[in-house]
């Protein structure tokens, strides 16, 4: 569900958005105002023309045009830069109506700006998804507009957190949209400026590199030659206390999936892994699940066996291998924390632990699940599912996935398969040393020094 302030909002904020996703969603656009107005470069636009305009932007992507339940909940307004003369509680009531109405997974929407039109909006979205509403989706995303740069006000300030990277064709239809569904916005020819020119310029304006990140983002890649843009998806079990390996291969990704939506396998790493005790001996910590039925049960469906006291012993046997190590007092809080959840689902506890590691080591990759994807599979045609609803273009495989992935697969949906490449570190603990033992053990030895003895570069800023 879009919803904008104004017929042009959209395909400027996420045109290349709604072209990369077009076959995985369904959208609904709802405009919020349109007036007759006069334009900079043209002398009136009518309210029919913009309309008319944004008709034809709706259709581009075959989506569904919410006009309102009635006629006090008709949209849109006729109040095109009025809508802080609008009482919000109408404003808010209207928003609230569209989004019971559609009841939308997600919710693309304007964030404040010096423009009031879009501040109204983007406050009346938030009070419509309230916790106390009637219907709140599952994601919403608050757009950059290029606008953004000329706000110098800190309440108006962006600071993006989600990034989409696009290839040169949605790219390409982005504009194409904007050219033809929205003519009154092309300048004329002696102050004719395309949006790939106004994107370049944009990212020179900025005085505050971590406001506008995305722009000067684009502009880069523009620069370069952009159909070298990629993005990098790889995909594991949410294993156990994992180690080190793992997050060595996740600081390389775009994106993480976290496979959950496979069988469990018993005796393997997801819910065990090994640590080294003081004589130097393997120990395993081990979360107990229920058996019935989990030989044909995924990962996402395991439940924990809470009815014995495991958390004790898992504990104890972390405790006395580690209370000497230098690092143990820094991080057994946080350990002590995440096992007093009480969580009831093998994946939860994994998750949260894996959250922890990833923090330590400074691993910023974005981690999704693969059962939140609409994938459908098995084996290569599970992944190439997986990579496809992500965006990838170029999947990082671990060394062993050409024994049992087809790679002609891959060459035929043009996903590019890169394998993992890691020298696992080897060094002397104060328990002494055990190959692949859980990164614990490294965090316990080396505190923050341990993402570089991983190899784990510090992450730059996202483009």
């Amino acid at each position: 569900m879009l919803i904008e302030p104004h017929s042009d909002d959209g395909i400027i904020s996420a045109g290349g958005f709604m072209q990369k996703y077009r076959n995985h969603y369904e959208y609904h656009f709802v405009l919020i105002a349109a007036s007759d107005i006069p334009l900079h470069h043209n002398l009136k636009m009518t309210r029919k023309e913009r309309l008319d305009e944004y008709e034809s932007y709706m259709n581009f992507f075959n989506g569904h045009w919410y006009h309102g339940t009635d006629k006090d909940t008709e949209l849109p307004l006729d109040m095109d830069s009025q809508l802080d003369l609008y009482p919000r509680r109408h404003l808010v009531r209207l928003v609230e109506t569209a989004i019971e109405e559609i009841k939308p997974d997600i919710i693309l929407f304007a964030g404040p700006s010096f423009h009031h039109d879009h501040t109204a909006v983007y406050e009346s979205v938030i009070a419509a998804t309230r916790p106390t509403a009637r219907f709140c989706p599952l994601e919403m995303y608050i757009l950059e507009n290029p606008t953004y740069v000329h706000a110098t006000n800190p309440m108006t300030q962006f600071h993006p957190d989600t990034y989409v990277i696009l290839t040169r064709e949605q790219i390409e239809a982005k504009l194409e949209c904007f050219r033809s569904c929205f003519p009154s916005q092309i300048r004329c020819e002696k102050k004719k400026l395309s949006l790939q020119r106004r994107y370049k310029k944009l990212g020179t304006l900025s005085r505050d590199g971590s406001k506008m990140r995305i722009c000067r983002g684009f502009s880069d890649l523009l620069e370069k030659n952009i159909s070298e843009a990629r993005m990098i998806v790889t995909i594991h079990q949410p294993e156990h206390m994992p180690w080190s390996g793992y997050f060595h291969k996740m600081a390389q990704a775009d994106l993480y999936v976290l496979l959950d939506n496979v069988q469990f396998k018993t005796n393997n790493w997801q819910n065990r892994n090994r640590i080294i005790d003081r004589q130097g001996n393997v120990q395993w910590l081990t979360v107990p699940v229920r058996h019935t039925g989990h030989m044909q049960t995924t990962i996402r469906h395991i439940e924990i066996n809470n009815q014995t006291d495991w958390r004790r012993t898992y504990w104890g046997r972390i405790k006395d291998s580690y209370c000497r190590h230098p690092y143990f007092k820094r991080y057994s809080e946080q350990l002590q924390e995440i096992l007093n959840r009480n969580h009831i689902w093998l994946y939860e506890i994994n998750r949260d632990l894996i959250d922890f590691f990833r923090a330590e080591l400074s691993v910023s990759t974005r981690l999704v699940w693969a059962s939140d994807l609409p994938v459908s599979g098995k084996g290569t045609e599970l992944l190439l599912s997986i990579i496809k609803a992500a965006g990838g273009t170029t999947y990082l495989s671990g060394p062993d996935g050409a024994n049992y992935m087809d790679l002609g697969r891959f060459k035929e949906e043009s996903v590019q398969v890169v394998f993992h490449e890691f020298t696992p570190p080897v060094y002397k603990g104060m328990n002494g040393f055990i190959p692949a033992a859980s990164t614990l053990d490294l965090l316990m030895n080396f505190g923050e020094k341990t993402a570089e003895r991983i190899g784990i570069k510090p992450a730059n800023q996202p483009v």
